[in-house]
């Protein structure tokens, strides 16, 4: 695909005259920066890493020995598709961590209402429910109808560190 030198948008900026006030491309057409545009254009850039996360939501049941939710997306690429769902639990002193595979991810319009169906390793499908009110500061979230509440910061630090996430 061969593309016109005349609709690059970086030449047009390095033709531009600021003497001439209504930019006419000739004869007072200039030539500088040319060379420094043409070297930007022959850069190669670094691509930004998918390994750098942020935490979407991150939850816990009211019990003495909480399950833990966690749902977390690429800092840099978000999608809807690469949203990854984890369940952390405590068992004889040792943590458990699952990650289930996402089914179906639908956030609708009113501000931030959730619903992700997941499924773990024996191929039983659970719902997430999570829902944020645009004109109140209501939030509440569910896991297959058991009510949830939001995970301290302190406890979110140690998620992290669990699942081995690497968040800005």
């Amino acid at each position: 695909m061969k593309i016109s030198l005349n609709l690059i948008f970086l030449r047009k900026v390095a033709e531009y005259n600021k003497g001439n006030r209504f930019n006419y491309p000739y004869p007072n057409e200039t030539f500088w920066n040319y060379s420094e545009i043409e070297k930007t254009l022959l850069l190669k850039y670094l691509k930004i890493s998918k390994d750098i996360r942020k935490i979407e939501y991150c939850y816990k049941t009211n019990e003495f020995n909480p399950k833990y939710f966690v749902i977390d997306y690429p800092a840099y690429n978000f999608r809807y598709n690469n949203h990854r769902f984890f369940e952390v639990s405590e068992s004889d002193e040792e943590n458990i961590v699952k990650e289930f595979s996402i089914n179906k991810f639908v956030r609708h319009k009113d501000g931030g209402t959730t619903i992700i169906t997941v499924t773990d390793d024996n191929k039983v499908q659970h719902n997430f429910f999570s829902s944020k009110s645009l004109f109140e500061n209501v939030l509440t979230a569910k896991f297959d109808e058991i009510e949830l509440i939001e995970a301290t910061d302190t406890e979110k630090e140690q998620l992290i560190e669990m699942i081995d996430l690497n968040v800005i």
